[in-house]
């Protein structure tokens, strides 16, 4: 599977913490490739509660990306349910979802919750994918100096 940002979709959803100024995890990849729009919402106040949407342009594979508030104790079953219902509303029914894996997540939950939400019904007509890549992401464990 592609990192979150080259994956082609007609929308793209990843969860940021509405606390923190600078995005991080597939939120903060996302806000990268569109120029910061998520961090300014954030740092203007704005965007604490709710949604961002933005039209992905030539930075981003996918045509949309959905920017989602999420606290950090919501489990897979609320933020993947708060990701297909405001994606329904906003007239979508085909999305990839980028879970937070920067909270390191078990995928196994996040596909169980899904597999529960798709069974009961009420999103029968919309199709979901979710990616676990990371590989976007770095792990720093030495001092870095510019040359």
């Amino acid at each position: 599977m592609s990192p979150p940002d080259r994956i082609e979709t007609d929308l793209l959803v990843a969860f940021f913490q509405p606390a923190l100024k600078a995005p991080d995890g597939p939120a903060g990849l996302i806000d990268l490739r569109l120029g910061g729009v998520l961090r300014r919402h954030l740092e203007q106040g704005e965007g604490q509660g709710g949604s961002l949407l933005v039209r992905g342009g030539r930075r981003l594979a996918g045509k949309w990306a959905m920017l989602l508030a999420g606290l950090p104790d919501e489990g897979p079953d609320v933020l993947g349910q708060k990701a297909l219902m405001t994606a329904r509303n906003a007239g979508f029914r085909s999305l990839v979802i980028a879970p937070p894996v920067e909270r390191d997540i078990e995928p196994a939950r996040w596909v169980e919750a899904l597999q529960v939400l798709a069974g009961n019904g009420e999103f029968a007509d919309m199709e979901c994918m979710v990616t676990f890549n990371r590989s976007y992401m770095h792990d720093h464990s030495a001092i870095i100096f510019n040359a």
